[in-house]
């Protein structure tokens, strides 16, 4: 094999966007994820050329139920002193992680790379997720603020974004953990969603998409092309990965 012919292949290659398909049983932490159809819901907030792109069902209560089952029956110790940290953390929150954070996840979830902005060359995140109504994920935004004051034990700037009340979490505020960490989670609530971003920036943008109705991942040609390959109703945890985009 000569290196014109690995080149070649190389080329071949990174023209091509991947979409995965899970088929067969699922078990574990991959039934836990794909239960329910995924409608696709976040996907306009995506724009067509980010880098990549996950979406899947989200029952938020019912993945941490689940998980704790299963560690009480591997650990009871170690799950019964979860459980006590957990109502110290609520007690002095003021807040019920369970209910408000935990049990607000309910619908769909998306999580997408986006293209590197700004003199940073690292790429932005962004995430999606689905409540009941604007007063779930308007409490849930709050509450996860309320939960970060106390956990670094001092209050989170906020700020107004594109008309919506916003929090961050700098690098800043975790001291010489900040140090390793190039994001500042953002967030906020958006009617019923729940966004949140790797910056104060990206958390714009992807307010900015969501007002002005621009074209988005789920017109693209070549993911609506993928997507065919998947029936609407076997449609659980989809992944997009851009190649193209990734080796520009």
């Amino acid at each position: 094999k000569t290196d014109q012919t690995e080149r070649f292949l190389a080329s071949e290659l990174i023209r091509e966007q991947v979409f995965c398909k899970v088929v067969g049983e699922r078990k574990g932490l991959a039934k836990l994820l794909s239960f329910g159809k995924n409608g696709l819901k976040h996907a306009p907030l995506c724009p067509p050329d980010a880098l990549a792109f996950l979406s899947l069902p989200l029952d938020g209560k019912l993945i941490f139920n689940s998980i704790l089952a299963i560690t009480e029956k591997e650990d009871p110790r170690d799950t019964e002193q979860f459980r006590e940290g957990l109502k110290q953390i609520n007690a002095a929150a003021g807040i019920d992680i369970e209910a408000v954070l935990i049990g607000a996840l309910q619908g769909e979830a998306a999580l997408w790379v986006l293209k590197p902005a700004g003199p940073e060359p690292i790429p932005g995140l962004a995430v999606a997720f689905e409540t009941k109504d604007a007063a779930t994920a308007k409490v849930a935004a709050e509450a996860l603020a309320k939960l970060l004051n106390t956990l670094i034990q001092q209050p989170l700037p906020s700020s107004e974004i594109a008309g919506h009340a916003c929090w961050s979490l700098d690098q800043k505020l975790l001291g010489k953990v900040g140090n390793d960490i190039p994001y500042s989670l953002t967030w906020c609530a958006d009617g019923a969603r729940l966004l949140a971003a790797s910056s104060p920036e990206s958390l714009k943008q992807v307010l900015d998409r969501a007002a002005s109705k621009a074209a988005g991942l789920d017109t693209h040609p070549d993911f609506q092309k993928l997507l065919a390959n998947v029936p609407e109703a076997e449609r659980g945890g989809i992944l997009y990965i851009n190649t193209p985009e990734l080796a520009a």
